[in-house]
Parts: C-alpha cells; structure tokens; sequence
C-alpha cells in the first residue's frame, strides 16, 4: 500500500515528503504535543479500545476507574491497612 493510498482510505492523515520528512516529522509532534493530555489521552484510548480487542477495552477501563479509586474510601482504607499491616476494615468502604 503507498502512503497516498493509505491517505485516501483515512489510515492516516498526514504524508510528508522524504526530502523533508523529519523536519515535518518534528514539526508536526510539536503541534499534536500543544492539544490538551486528556483529549490526545481520549483519542488514544478510543483507539486502542477499538483496534486492540479485549485488551484494549481492558485498558479503557482501568483508566476511566483508577482516578476515582484513588478517591475512595476503599483505596484510603486498603492503603492505611497495607501500611499498618493489618487486615482492611471493609465496613469503612461499603462492605
């Protein structure tokens, strides 16, 4: 497949010239690099969630739940009692 076909399909966006390739490489980072973290994070996940099977909606997940397990209770009480080394109070989070 050439570059320019793949471009016609939508398997990429962008072809640069070899002449210039890392020039527009590098500048073409720079300007993905200055978009939001959580939009390019969102983007990436979405695709990964679509192109890599179950692992890929596994990851999805993991990443839309850590933030607010962290938060929890749960993670309050599973890591005080780890620090503790004691069995985790579960009435504390829900149990």
């Amino acid at each position: 497949m050439t570059a320019d076909h793949a471009m016609q399909i939508g398997l990429i966006n962008q072809v640069f010239d070899d002449e210039t390739f890392w020039d527009d490489t590098l500048a073409y980072a720079n300007e993905v690099a200055q978009r939001g973290s959580y939009a390019l994070a969102a983007l990436k996940g979405s695709f990964n969630a679509r192109h890599q099977g179950v692992a890929g909606l596994s990851r999805v997940t993991h990443d839309l739940l850590l933030a607010p397990y962290f938060r929890s209770d749960e993670a309050r009480e599973m890591g005080q009692a780890f620090a503790e080394k004691r069995a985790p109070d579960t009435r504390k989070f829900g149990h």
